[in-house]
C-alpha cells in the first residue's frame, strides 16, 4: 500500500491529461488549422507578389534593353542629321562662294571696261588736242581753202545724187 498514493497520483494525472486532451483537442485543432490556413494564405499571397514583382522586373529589364537600343537609334539619327546638315552647309557655302566669285568677275570686267573707256577717252582727247595743235601749226590758209572747196564739192555731189 505504500505504492497506492504514488499510483493514485499517476492515475489522477493520466485522467487529467486525457480530460485536457479531450477538452482542448477541438480548440487546439481549430487553432492549428487556423494557423495553417493563415500561413498557406500568406504563402499564396507572397507567391502572387513574387510573380508580380518578377513580371515587373522582366518588364523593366525589357524596357531598359529597348531603352539602350532607343538611345543608340537616337544617337545614330542625330549623327546622320548632323552629317546631312554639314553637307547642306558645305554645299550652300560652295554655291555662295561661286556667286561671290562670279560677281567679283563681273565687277572686275565692268571696272576694266570703265578703265578702258576712260583711257580711250583720255587718249582720244589727247590725240585730238595734239591733232588740233599740229593742224594749227602745220595747216596753212591754202590747205584750209582746199579742204573747204573739197567739202563743198562733196556736199553738192550728194545734193545732186539724190
Amino acid at each position: 500500500m505504500e505504492h497506492l498514493p504514488a499510483i493514485s497520483v499517476v492515475v489522477n494525472f493520466a485522467i487529467l491529461m486525457v480530460g485536457l486532451v479531450m477538452l482542448s483537442k477541438k480548440p487546439v485543432k481549430a487553432m492549428l488549422n487556423e494557423k495553417h490556413d493563415s500561413w498557406k494564405k500568406n504563402i499564396e499571397e507572397a507567391e502572387v507578389l513574387r510573380e508580380q514583382t518578377q513580371a515587373m522586373f522582366d518588364e523593366y529589364q525589357s524596357k531598359l534593353a529597348s531603352l539602350d537600343q532607343e538611345v543608340e537609334r537616337i544617337i545614330a539619327d542625330a549623327k546622320a542629321k548632323g552629317e546631312q546638315y554639314k553637307a547642306n552647309m558645305e554645299e550652300r557655302a560652295k554655291k555662295n562662294a561661286e556667286k561671290i566669285i562670279a560677281q567679283a568677275k563681273i565687277m572686275a570686267d565692268q571696272e576694266l571696261e570703265k578703265t578702258k573707256k576712260a583711257l580711250q577717252s583720255d587718249a582720244l582727247a589727247k590725240a585730238l588736242l595734239q591733232a588740233e595743235t599740229t593742224l594749227k601749226e602745220k595747216v596753212t590758209q591754202d590747205d584750209q581753202d582746199f579742204f573747204v572747196e573739197g567739202f563743198v564739192q562733196e556736199m553738192e555731189s550728194m545734193k545732186h545724187g539724190r
